[in-house]
C-alpha cells in the first residue's frame, strides 16, 4: 500500500499506519492516534476462514479490510480518496510490486555494467530481493537473487547501502557492518568483452 499512496502522504497525522486483527483489548477504541500512529482494531477477523481461502482471494481479502480501515482514519482530515486509488493500483498490478532501490544500485569502475537492486512484493514471492545486471543502454544481461524465494521479511533496513570491491558488488548491513551479499561480476566483464 505504501507504494502506490504519494511520497509525502500523511494519514491522520501519523507517521506509521497499525492494523491489528483481532479483539480488541479491554477499553481500547476501534481507532486511535497516539505518538505518531494510527492504530485501527479489526474485530471480525477470522483467521481460520481467511485460512481456506485461495492466495487470490486472501489478498483481496486483506487490501478490503485494509482500505477500509484507513479510510476511516482518513476521513477525519478528508483525503480518503487517496488510498481508495493506490488500492485500486494495488489490484491493477495484481497485488505485486517491483520497485527499484536506487540507494543500492552501482556502475561498475569502468561504467559498462551496472547493477541495479529490486524490492519485489507478491503473493507468490512474498518479499523478494534482485540484483540485475545491465549494460549501460539498459539491456538485461543477468538476473541474480539477493534473498530466497518465496521470502517474507521485511529487509529495508537490512539492506543498507552497497559498495565495490573490486570486481564483486556488495550490500552491506549498516548495523551489523557486514557484508551480507556478494556478486562477482567478472564473468559478465568477460562475456561483454
Amino acid at each position: 500500500m505504501l507504494h502506490f499512496l504519494p511520497r509525502n502522504y500523511v494519514l491522520d497525522g501519523s507517521a506509521k499506519f497499525s492494523a491489528i486483527f483481532g479483539p480488541k483489548l479491554n477499553d481500547d477504541l476501534l481507532h486511535s492516534t497516539v505518538l505518531g500512529v494510527t492504530s485501527y482494531c479489526i474485530e471480525d477477523f477470522d483467521v481460520a476462514d481467511y485460512m481456506t481461502l485461495a492466495i487470490e482471494e486472501q489478498q483481496e481479502y486483506i487490501l478490503t479490510v485494509l482500505t477500509d480501515a484507513m479510510m476511516v482514519a482518513a476521513k477525519s482530515i478528508g483525503n480518503s480518496s487517496i488510498i481508495q486509488r493506490a488500492a485500486d493500483s494495488i489490484r491493477a498490478n495484481g497485488y505485486a510490486a517491483e520497485i527499484a532501490v536506487l540507494k543500492l544500485s552501482r556502475f561498475s569502475r569502468d561504467r559498462k555494467l551496472r547493477v541495479d537492486v529490486f524490492r519485489c512484493l507478491g503473493p507468490q514471492i512474498g518479499e523478494t530481493w534482485e540484483a540485475r545486471i545491465s549494460k549501460p543502454d539498459f539491456s538485461l544481461v543477468a538476473v541474480d537473487l539477493i534473498t530466497k524465494s518465496p521470502a517474507y521479511l521485511d529487509r529495508r533496513t537490512h539492506f543498507s547501502k552497497s559498495q565495490w570491491s573490486g570486481n564483486t558488488f556488495q550490500i552491506v548491513n549498516n548495523r551489523l557492518q557486514k557484508v551480507v551479499y556478494n556478486l562477482d561480476i567478472s564473468i559478465f566483464i568477460r562475456q561483454g568483452q
